[in-house]
């Protein structure tokens, strides 16, 4: 086979182009390594540092803030000046190196290092995810045309992607940290993350070309070293300053969102200042699907931990595998998802992005709501079926989809030209908000360490269901209300005569 046929790639595969292949894989990989850690943090946090759990449930909100708070930036810079490709690069090489800092252990009584080998690893992975994140989900938009069908079912193709990493690495990860130490599970999180790196190194020629403003070309200016050196710096301080870190959360949101719409204002038409602010709208949306879902990395991996038989069916389940439930319901179920969308808009019958919206709020509020059942009913017992849970994690896993890869899709096309990444990070930064509150919410079951005997209280529970379950019930109303002016913000311009 000649050089030149060799660097010529087919031009699809199973319907999709040929490209969504590889940033499939490197994405698979990255959340391999990125979920592999959440899976074990707040348990190493809680079982092997000994922090207490609300000073726990503080450093993963915040670090959960951080990693999609970044984004904004990372999304910002490609637009403007590194390029998509570019700033991937930069993304995958600082997480490589984070998950490899947080392999460091410290030894069975822990002591500062491993805090601080703690502390330095999550900063890494937070300010390389800012660069990765918002720029790989924009390579995927790129490989599709404007107003092409397969745009949806592409993206909840990319999402599975997502999943499958991060199910197998919750599987494996909690796996090795049990039965050879916290070492292992977070070294073979870094493990997957060089294998998507040298996956996307080898892709990067064949992807679309980086879209720059006019005149401009992607290049990497030589004070990007030393504004990342002070990314981290400051990150590993916001990581140890909760009450900073939400204070500089909410004025960063408004920041942005006042950057965004003087430009919108300034530079938009009036279709596209109307698509913009439908698009800002579902990303609010967004921020209560994140808010309800990422209980699984605190108040759910900590119900499963302290409230679930280890044996279940003769088998010695880790409590960290729990965490493999949803992408693995998302691996199952995303594929019949994308081709129902791609069935319906065949036939000009497609739910709208605001329908998929209030279904997957309801869907997600009811799996908030199941769990409220065996917690009411416990009268004083300590553990619960896990069969709870993971009916809970499939209908939360439906109600993702409908909302997850939607809204990706969405936000590359509603977003003005030059402004795709921008507010892809903006989508980002709604998750970081959701997140954070997570695991404020996440605190009405936490232990006080100050209280001799503690123990946790499945009748907590009750109280932190029964408020989630509320809010979602709640916002999914308000958007069905919103649905037919949604409809119209959203709406394709018509062509001219």
């Amino acid at each position: 086979m000649s050089l030149a046929l060799a660097q010529t790639p087919p031009r699809s595969f199973l319907g999709h182009p040929i490209m969504l292949v590889p940033l499939f894989l490197s994405e698979t990989w990255e959340r391999f390594s990125f979920y592999g850690m959440r899976a074990l943090l707040i348990l190493y946090m809680v079982n092997h540092l000994k922090f207490s759990d609300p000073a726990a449930l503080d450093i993963l909100g915040n670090y959960l803030a951080l990693v999609y708070a970044f984004p904004m930036l990372g999304g910002l810079l490609a637009d403007r000046l590194l390029g998509h490709r570019n700033a991937v690069m930069i993304g995958q090489i600082l997480m490589a190196l984070g998950h490899v800092t947080l392999a460091f252990d410290g030894g069975t009584t822990p002591g500062p290092g491993a805090e601080q080998a703690l502390f330095v690893g999550l900063s890494l992975v937070a300010v390389g995810n800012g660069f990765m994140k918002p720029n790989i989900s924009t390579l995927v938009g790129r490989l599709y045309e404007e107003g092409d069908p397969r745009r949806d079912a592409g993206f909840s193709l990319f999402y599975m992607g997502v999943n499958l990493g991060a199910a197998t690495a919750a599987i494996a990860c909690g796996w090795l940290a049990e039965q050879y130490g916290w070492s292992y599970g977070f070294g073979a999180a870094g493990v997957g993350m060089l294998i998507g790196l040298a996956i996307f190194t080898w892709s990067r020629p064949y992807l679309p070309a980086d879209a720059m403003p006019a005149g401009k070309q992607a290049r990497l200016p030589i004070w990007l070293v030393p504004m990342i050196i002070g990314l981290l710096a400051g990150t590993w301080a916001l990581l140890q300053a909760h009450a900073v870190m939400g204070f500089l959360l909410s004025i960063g949101a408004a920041a942005v969102v006042s950057l965004l719409a003087y430009h919108t204002l300034r530079n938009g038409t009036s279709i596209q200042r109307g698509r913009m602010l439908a698009a800002a709208l579902l990303t609010v949306a967004s921020i209560i699907l994140w808010f309800l879902n990422e209980q699984a990395s605190g108040s759910l991996n900590l119900l499963a931990d302290r409230h679930i038989p280890r044996e279940v069916y003769g088998y010695d389940i880790a409590a960290a595998s729990y965490q493999s439930l949803n992408p693995l319901f998302i691996i199952v179920l995303a594929p019949l998802f994308g081709q129902i969308w791609l069935m319906l808009a065949q036939r000009g019958r497609d739910l709208s992005t605001q329908a998929k919206f209030t279904l997957g709020l309801l869907l997600t509020a009811a799996s908030m709501g199941l769990l409220l059942i065996p917690c009411y009913l416990a009268d004083g017992q300590t553990l619960i079926s896990p069969w709870w849970l993971v009916v809970s994690y499939l209908i939360g896993s439906a109600g993702e989809l409908l909302i997850s890869p939607i809204g990706l899709s969405a936000i590359t096309r509603l977003a003005m030209p030059g402004m795709v990444s921008t507010m892809m990070g903006l989508w980002f930064l709604g998750t970081a908000g959701g997140d954070f509150l997570a695991q404020q919410v996440g605190k009405l079951v936490s232990i006080d360490p100050s209280v001799a005997g503690a123990t946790s209280n499945l009748g907590d529970y009750v109280t932190l269901f029964a408020v989630l379950t509320a809010v979602g019930t709640i916002t999914a109303a308000l958007v069905f209300l919103l649905q037919p002016w949604l409809g119209r913000l959203i709406a394709e311009p018509k062509p001219a005569a």
